[in-house]
């Protein structure tokens, strides 16, 4: 059996386990409007806890958004990959919300038929 474990990259699916606990603890502080902060040392799991929670959320439909500030030095900067990242997100539902209203019209114009 290969390890499937990439150094590196964070861990998902199967492959996450034994943080049942922090899963809890952090969600529980979320959903009380809680600010926290995730301190650990580099390579200790932080970054494969945060996406695993946020898959929970987004299968409960909470809208999640993932910004990597780990390469920025500045206030500006930090606000530059916020803005970013919302901006992409938002392109994205807009054109989700788009096909989903436009495609059945569309496809309401064309009549299959046999014979």
């Amino acid at each position: 059996m290969s390890n499937p474990f990439v150094f590196g990259v964070p861990v998902e699916g199967a492959n996450f386990t034994d943080r049942e606990k922090e899963k809890k603890e952090i969600l529980d502080s979320l959903m009380a409007g809680q600010n926290l902060i995730l301190f650990a040392p580099r390579r200790y799991g932080k970054s494969s806890l945060l996406r695993e929670i946020m898959r929970g959320l987004d299968k409960e439909k909470f809208l999640t958004l993932w910004i990597d500030v780990s390469e920025v030095s500045t206030i500006r900067g930090f606000l530059e990959r916020i803005i970013n990242q919302i901006n992409e997100f938002s392109k994205v539902t807009k054109l989700t919300g788009f096909i989903k209203t436009a495609l059945p019209k569309f496809l309401s114009m064309f009549r299959v038929g046999l014979g």
